[in-house]
């Protein structure tokens, strides 16, 4: 197969976020050394897991290592 045949291996997409998003957005890429590319891909990554969990009837919780205090995270539909 010829490269000019091959599929594209991505899709450029337009996205609009609030001002307050797009901050926290940065931040996190900044702070994990991540282009905002990469912070999207992860973040839907991240949202796949938990929806998929969540859809599959288990519990999604953040536990506290030192208290073992846990938090259940919910999806709002």
């Amino acid at each position: 197969m010829d490269v000019a045949d091959a599929a594209p291996t991505s899709v450029r997409l337009s996205v609009n976020l609030a001002h307050d998003v797009a901050r926290v957005m940065r931040e996190l890429c900044s702070r994990n050394n991540l282009s905002v590319t990469d912070g999207v891909r992860r973040a839907i990554t991240l949202w796949k897991i938990i929806d998929d969990a969540i859809r599959a009837g288990h519990r999604v919780e953040i536990v506290d290592p030192v208290t073992e205090r846990s938090r259940e995270l919910l999806l709002v539909q």
